[in-house]
């Protein structure tokens, strides 16, 4: 899926992940060649294609999950949703989000970014 996004502050060396949908070590490995730590993992929606990669992405680089409040009974059911869409399901049951957002929030995604 090509819905992920990195957000990164070259001189902190700080990023955030937007929707890691899957296809963590491209993730990471991308991360590296760019040289920022993953900070925070933004979760736009609670769609699968959004959400799976979440947990393993939290377990390599250390990041906040961060997620809108409306979305966490859909975040939940990430096993429903995939039995519905015959994906496979995550290989790490995904963690609790760290922080909830709710609309009009502002995010630091880095020391010198808003």
């Amino acid at each position: 899926q090509c819905n992920c996004s990195i957000i990164g502050d070259t001189e902190s060396g700080e990023a955030v992940v937007v929707d890691p949908g899957g296809n963590v070590d491209v993730i990471v490995k991308k991360l590296e060649t760019l040289g920022l730590n993953c900070k925070r993992i933004l979760i736009t929606h609670g769609h699968l294609d959004h959400i799976i990669g979440a947990t393993e992405l939290k377990k390599r680089t250390g990041a906040v999950i961060l997620l809108n409040q409306n979305d966490l009974g859909l975040y939940q059911k990430v096993n429903e949703q995939c039995r519905d869409f015959r994906v496979p399901l995550p290989e790490f049951p995904l963690d609790a989000p760290d922080a909830f957002l709710a609309d009009g929030d502002v995010v630091q995604w880095a020391p010198n970014l808003t």
